[in-house]
């Protein structure tokens, strides 16, 4: 290779080392001073979507979860699983389609007759809670009493309770239109006659107990405690089980909290600062009502989710993270 030839190959590779260290400069320098330039910002609050915005730009963090705006009937507040009647708080809702005890269950507990009415979403959890208590005991005694009542039914047995007590109140049963029994998720338990002539009352003690401790985990709760009848206005009824579903009978369990406190303790967590337990999230909203009537809320936009009314004033979200 010729002299001059040597020199142009060397200018040609001594500008292409320049060049290319010159690029790595470039990515140290810009690295130095943008090191988190694609990162999101994580103390933002999730943004609430209009009706409007197809997509939130805000990513999912810190428990919180993108959302937008959904339109509900206005009597949402009057129903579901959540609901609280009682005194102070008439059942409100519309009255609703239930289905018969006799038509759902299985061979692990007996219903009193065909007329024992219930809310279909009682049916699966309910047949499986029973299924585990005979596996768990052995028994199969236990025995349906009573589910939904019209305040027709209502208003008898609560006059009847009167006549007995002599009393102008009853702590036993509630006034008519006042009854978690118009619900359709409350139901009374009892047990079946083994002996003619030998009643036999359940007390929800002994074997029965493990209901009372394990209902929870079937969504269901002790309406009355023993506990809490200074808040509740009813005496202590180990037979008297409401729906409440899951996630929220294990909260009332683990808190110690009655209906009444729970739809409460609910109050104090909203869209921003939802309440977690496990691949649960939970939070309560007043609703906006619009001009046509319709109530507005904020839903989650990519998760599963139930709505319940209070009975109040709120709407509560349970929201599925799974």
């Amino acid at each position: 290779m010729s002299y001059r030839r040597r020199v142009k190959w060397n200018l040609v590779i001594a500008a292409l080392s320049a060049l290319a260290m010159f690029f790595v400069a470039i990515f140290i320098i810009g690295q130095a001073v943008w090191p988190h330039a694609a990162e999101p910002n994580t103390c933002s609050e999730p943004e609430v979507l209009s009706s409007e915005t197809e997509q939130s730009s805000q990513p999912e963090q810190s428990g919180m979860i993108n959302g937008k705006t959904f339109r509900v009937s206005s009597d949402a507040i009057y129903s579901g699983e959540l609901i609280l009647v009682n005194e102070q708080h008439a059942y409100q809702a519309e009255e609703s389609e239930m289905i018969s005890v006799y038509s759902f269950k299985n061979d692990s507990y007996w219903v009193k007759d065909k007329n024992v009415l219930v809310a279909e979403q009682l049916a699966e959890p309910f047949n499986r809670m029973m299924e585990d208590f005979s596996a768990k005991t052995g028994l199969d005694d236990v025995m349906v009493i009573s589910g939904w009542r019209d305040p027709e039914k209502q208003t008898i047995l609560y006059h009847d309770d009167l006549a007995e007590t002599g009393k102008t109140d009853s702590t036993l049963v509630a006034k008519p239109g006042y009854s978690e029994h118009h619900t359709g998720y409350a139901m009374d338990l009892g047990l079946i006659q083994l002996v003619e002539g030998v009643g036999r009352s359940y007390d929800g003690e002994g074997d029965y107990s493990w209901i009372t401790e394990h209902c929870t985990e079937y969504g269901f709760v002790i309406r009355y405690p023993a506990d809490k009848t200074e808040i509740t206005g009813i005496d202590y009824e180990p037979w008297h089980l409401r729906y409440v579903g899951i996630p929220h009978a294990e909260i009332m369990k683990q808190e110690n909290l009655c209906l009444e406190e729970y739809v409460e303790f609910l109050r104090n967590y909203g869209w921003e600062s939802p309440y977690q337990i496990g691949d649960w999230l939970i939070y309560w909203q007043q609703p906006e009502k619009t001009e046509s009537g319709e109530l507005e809320i904020v839903v989650p936009e990519e998760y599963s989710y139930t709505l319940s009314g209070d009975n109040m004033d709120g709407i509560i979200c349970t929201v599925s993270l799974k």
